[in-house]
């Protein structure tokens, strides 16, 4: 009874229950064929988490069945049966470990709209998913087969059965190695061993003809213009599909709001992005060959016109190799600096490029940028002349020099040893320091930020807290009577603790308020 699925005698009775959800029960392990056949009018079944191994073959009959959510369950095998769900319009197994193959009659599901085998170790998806025309969401697609014995002679779905789903909003892709075609019999053999190694995620070295024939079997593909969510992941090609480098891209993807580009080891150059008219969100991570991002990223949009016109949150995250960034190059096409740049752009982070040299001046043109991130950004010298209307955090970035001309209220500085120029920043009311661990004196750009402020009226004054971060012999220095006193006591409100939090001073003007533990 302990590791069965039980339910109160009255609801089993009146056969009446129309959603069930159980949530988090490892305990829970098997669900009887009894139970189902009880609930024959259930709309809606979640048993994610629990440790259920299989389904009995009567899930079929739950004819008004809407819903079903086996995420992160132990199941292996999903029955045959489940084609009869007719009214079948979700089906989660996320993270399912133990499922290698899912039944044919899943390509039966005509109702289906969302189907995730995102994280679920497939050999393959069964040939004929594109027959279900509604399906708008679909993550963890795998192609072709990957079972060496294949004694079923299963054949995996391939990429043109996508081009049939017109209604695809939401799209992953996982293992394009497998378009491979035109290999021979002695070509497949020797490389089986590198086929095993990217398998197992392995670092491997692409052939010629591996890098040809992915290429090709990707730019065959066109994927529907109705996609609202696009993730593009470890794709191994050296240069993008020619549907994403397209000129017309606006026209072919006019409704992509959500796009992910992610280790994407050998591309050197991306796309014309900046033409998608409703993409929000555009996150790039792992671009190990980029090494120059220039106006070919905005496209070719027409003066007056705008680059990224809906873009909200823009990352670049881990790009080794990327040092130079420029928007402007472009004025024999009628870009320049007529053309709108990030007009609604609110969020930019810049996280692990430490070769990049220096943020483009285009970016000043970005008039609604709240808040901007740049962590291990090495070489990066300056950040002058935006219109940053919030926050900057920079952390780690070790060739810092200089943070002026800006408007945001709020700067958080961590660990970075050589800034020397902290100026002309007009509207900044708090600051968050985090001092190198072996500094012992507060930095000379602190003092002279305070200087500058003596000169305005203490009502006009926005610089009201300081929050540090020090070792005991810097925070010390900062106490009532020590060499740094008068600097902290013309700040309105202070915390400065050590990096621990256990020994700290506190410090406020207005009420008058001091204390101090060391």
């Amino acid at each position: 009874m302990g590791n069965k699925l039980v339910l109160p005698d009255q609801i089993m009775e009146e056969k009446c229950l129309r959603t069930l959800i159980l949530v988090y029960s490892p305990r829970t392990k098997i669900i009887e064929d009894n139970v189902l056949r009880k609930l024959s009018h259930l709309r809606v079944l979640v048993l994610s988490g629990t440790s259920i191994k299989r389904i009995p073959d009567c899930i079929g009959d739950l004819l008004q069945l809407r819903y079903l959510d086996l995420h992160e369950t132990n199941i292996y095998e999903i029955p045959e049966s489940i084609g009869r769900l007719a009214n079948l319009q979700t089906l989660n197994l996320w993270n399912c470990q133990y499922l290698h193959r899912l039944p044919k009659s899943i390509t039966m599901l005509h109702s289906l709209r969302c189907l995730d085998i995102e994280n679920v170790p497939l050999t393959h998806v069964p040939k004929g998913i594109g027959k279900l025309m509604d399906l708008n969401h679909l993550e963890g697609f795998v192609v072709g087969h990957n079972d060496p014995t294949n004694k079923l002679h299963e054949k995996g779905c391939d990429l043109k059965e996508l081009q049939a789903l017109s209604k695809l909003r939401c799209l992953t892709i996982y293992r394009l190695e497998r378009t491979l075609t035109g290999v021979s019999e002695e070509e497949e053999e020797e490389n089986k061993e590198d086929n095993r190694d990217k398998d197992e995620g392995q670092e491997v070295t692409w052939n010629e003809k591996e890098f040809q024939a992915v290429e090709k079997v990707c730019d065959e593909l066109s994927p529907p213009s109705s996609l609202e969510d696009l993730i593009f992941q470890r794709f191994p090609g050296r240069q993008f599909p020619g549907w994403l480098m397209s000129t017309s891209l606006d026209k072919s993807f006019p409704n992509l709001a959500y796009l992910r580009i992610w280790y994407l080891k050998s591309c050197t150059e991306l796309p014309p992005l900046g033409m998608l008219p409703l993409l929000k969100h555009l996150d790039i991570t792992g671009g190990e060959a980029i090494k120059t991002i220039g106006p070919e990223f905005l496209g070719r949009n027409l003066p007056g016109a705008s680059a990224f016109p809906k873009l909200e949150y823009l990352e670049f995250y881990g790009m080794p190799n990327w040092e130079e960034w420029s928007v402007w190059g472009m004025e024999e096409n009628g870009q320049g600096p007529h053309l709108k740049l990030f007009p609604n752009l609110k969020t930019c982070k810049i996280i692990d490029c430490p070769k990049l040299r220096a943020l483009p001046e285009g970016l000043s043109h970005a008039t609604n940028l709240k808040e901007l991130y740049l962590e291990r950004t090495h070489d990066l010298r300056e950040i002058t002349n935006l219109r940053l209307n919030y926050k900057l955090e920079v952390k780690d970035n070790t060739m810092l020099n200089r943070i002026s001309n800006l408007s945001m209220k709020y700067l958080k500085v961590e660990d970075c040893p050589n800034l020397e120029y902290v100026e002309n920043l007009d509207r900044l009311q708090q600051l968050v320091l985090i001092c190198p661990r072996q500094m012992k004196q507060l930095p000379q750009w602190l003092s002279t930020l305070i200087q500058q402020r003596q000169s305005i009226p203490s009502a006009q004054w926005s610089f009201r807290k300081l929050e540090l971060q020090c070792n005991i012999v810097l925070l010390k220095s900062c106490l009532e009577g020590n060499e740094n006193w008068h600097i902290i006591q013309q700040i309105p409100d202070v915390i400065i603790q050590t990096y621990s939090r256990k020994k700290y001073i506190r410090y406020s003007k207005h009420p008058p308020m001091y204390d101090a533990k060391v």
